[in-house]
């Protein structure tokens, strides 16, 4: 009887190993990419160094499953997990407390999804293509798109193949790109029952925009007294170096805003007599500069 248990057991694991797939994570520019995917109990996580100085360290696990505290740097390039029990996964960088990802791990997957990307075009438009290597009654993939990576909505629905033994492409051009340095996207596979699974979340660079400190300055003209709402081009909290000039070139205030990815953030300019003012907004190696009028 023992014997026939270990042989099962060798059996199972070979199995594993046969169908396991190493999902590869990169570290860079204070992201992990990608920031969420669904994977197979037997697969493996590859962390990958691109640039910086970085930790992988797990915040989050399932019961039974191994904890893990790498450092990802130059001298460090690679460090590589294997999924032992099913659930969800949470890790982050000590360095950088905000670099924070996920994955989920499963039994089973109705869709083996391959080689999500997002590409830039030469128009600088955003192209999200796939793979899959098998489909079981799936109905259609439901392309969502987020400026946070929180808060999704569905921007598209590609028919899909429906079942499927064999490789399969898709693609999607995104169009409608904002003025955000970065937009994030994933997919949800629809079956044909209704049940629903979410692929990895990948961010898309807006190369265009990579210089554009100030998304969006108002009101201007602007009443005193008076707040105006500025939102930057960040993708972490930051905190923005400001300095406010009056007509005849004098500083007349300097502050520090701290401020946050996708909302707006109140500068106020009570106190400032009427007329025409250069604002100055700064962060590390980038400077942007406004003209307001205070009414």
């Amino acid at each position: 009887m023992k014997t026939k248990i270990l042989l099962l057991l060798f059996i199972f694991f070979n199995a594993l190993i046969a169908r396991a797939t190493i999902h590869e994570v990169h570290v860079a520019d204070f992201h992990f990419d990608p920031v969420q995917f669904d994977a197979l109990v037997g697969d493996s996580v590859k962390f990958i160094w691109d640039n910086g100085t970085h930790t992988t360290t797990s915040s989050a696990i399932p019961d039974g499953a191994a904890s893990w505290d790498e450092e990802i740097n130059s001298s460090n390039t690679t460090f590589t997990y294997v999924i032992t029990v099913a659930g969800d996964y949470t890790y982050f960088c000590k360095k950088h407390g905000d670099q924070i990802a996920s994955f989920t791990a499963t039994g089973t997957l109705a869709v083996q999804l391959i080689n999500l990307q997002v590409t830039n075009t030469m128009n600088s438009k955003a192209l999200i293509s796939w793979n899959t290597i098998t489909e079981q009654n799936t109905s259609y993939f439901s392309l969502q798109k987020s400026e946070d990576a929180k808060s999704f909505v569905e921007i598209a629905k590609i028919k899909a193949e429906g079942n499927s033994s064999s490789l399969k492409y898709y693609s999607y051009t995104d169009n409608n790109i904002n003025t955000n340095q970065f937009v994030y996207y994933k997919l949800v596979i629809v079956d044909k029952d209704g049940s629903k699974n979410s692929s990895a979340i990948v961010f898309f660079k807006n190369n265009s925009n990579a210089t554009k400190l100030i998304l969006s300055l108002s009101p201007n003209p602007v009443s005193n007294p008076c707040n105006i709402n500025v939102q930057f081009n960040i993708d972490q909290p930051q905190k923005i170096f400001v300095q406010i000039f009056n007509a005849s070139g004098i500083l007349v205030k300097q502050t520090y805003l701290n401020a946050t990815p996708g909302s707006k953030n109140q500068l106020n300019l009570e106190n400032l007599l009427p007329g025409v003012y250069t604002i100055i907004f700064q962060l590390h190696n980038t400077t942007d500069i406004k003209t307001i009028i205070i009414q």
